[in-house]
Formats: C-alpha cells, structure tokens, sequence
C-alpha cells in the first residue's frame, strides 16, 4: 500500500486569507459543490470562532509551484464551506463570484447577544483579532499527485456528512440529558452536519 505521507498541522484564519489574496487558495476544484451553506449554518460558525471552540479538521491538498511565480500552491478537499464563509464575512473581495443575496450575512442574535446584527468591520478591534488569530487544524499531503482523484471525489462527495449538511441533524433534546454529548461536542457535530451519537447512521 503506498503511503500518502500526510502531514496535519495547523494554520490561522489570516493564513488562509493571505493565500486567498495572493491566488494561492482554490477554493473550487473541479470536485468540489456549489456553495450550499443558509445563513444560520455561517453565523453558527463565526460565533463557534469568536467563543474559540473547535471545528473539524480541514482537509487541502499540496498542488504543485507556479513556474512563473514561484508560489505554492493549495485546493480545498473538505472545508470548501466553513473558509469560503469565513473569508466572504471578513472581506467580500475575497470571493471572486460573490453574491450579496446568498453569500452577505452578519452574525445572528440568536447565537451571539454580544455580536448580534453585526459583520465583521462592525466587531471590536479584540473581536477581530480573535477571528483572524483562530487556528484551523489541517491534513494536507505533500502534493497533489499522491492523493488520487477518487479520494478526493470521496471526502467532497455530497453524501459525506461534512461541509454540505452543516445544519441540519436530530433535536439532541429527545435524547435523556444522561446520553447528551457535551455542548462543544454538540456544536462541533452541528458544524459536521451530525446528530448526537446514539442516532448516526453507520
């Protein structure tokens, strides 16, 4: 069996937001879905980042340099969703084909009373910091050639329980309060598009 060498680590939202900005990020590989995300599902996520609870890991892959810039380059394998939200709420410009109906959205009250109503130049300088200083866990193997299309195919795919289903899943409250995850757990299953442990399909 060949060994991917894959290497985890970790990067910050202002990492992922240099990359956007110097052409360094493909947020839409030819595998990946349409945006799919409702506005509740984005600001569920920034407020997950401004109280610096975990999400799940973010999976890229290495691409191989530009001969002509010398630059590094990376595509998103899974968490197309979570970045492209993070990014269109920190700066619009960001996202090429950004679109107000679908991709504008402040932070909810429901999920935040401190940050409700408000985007992102209308948070605190300390608010702000706290998004852009947030790290992301990531696996990326070295480079593109030695992760095969069909795993890629696999992780992105629209039946995986990842990006594509990031707010919908069973009311935790049916089950007795002995068998409820934790709420960090919930919310990072919440972010995954996962219902509480005992009701997951296998």
């Amino acid at each position: 069996m060949r060994d991917l060498q894959t290497l985890r680590t970790k990067y910050r939202v202002s990492d992922f937001v240099a990359w956007q900005r110097d052409g360094a990020l493909e947020l839409n590989p030819n595998f990946q879905r349409r945006p799919v995300w409702k506005k509740g599902a984005k600001s569920y996520l920034i407020d997950t980042i401004l109280r610096g609870l975990p999400m799940p890991i973010i999976f890229l892959r290495d691409l191989r340099s530009d001969l002509k810039t010398f630059k590094s380059k990376r595509d998103v394998v899974d968490g197309q969703q979570r970045i492209r939200t993070i990014l269109s709420f920190i700066d619009p410009s960001l996202i090429s084909n950004f679109d107000p109906d679908r991709d504008d959205f402040a932070i909810s009250a429901t999920h935040n009373k401190e940050w409700g109503g408000k985007r992102f130049k209308e948070l605190s300088k300390e608010a702000q910091q706290r998004i852009l200083d947030y790290q992301f866990s990531r696996i990326t193997p070295p480079l593109a050639s030695q992760l095969p299309a069909s795993l890629c195919c696999l992780v992105g795919a629209p039946a995986q329980p990842a990006d594509n289903a990031p707010y919908s899943w069973p009311d935790s409250r049916r089950s007795p309060p002995a068998c409820r995850p934790r709420p960090h757990i919930r919310r990072r299953r919440r972010l995954r598009g996962l219902g509480p442990r005992s009701s997951r399909r296998s």
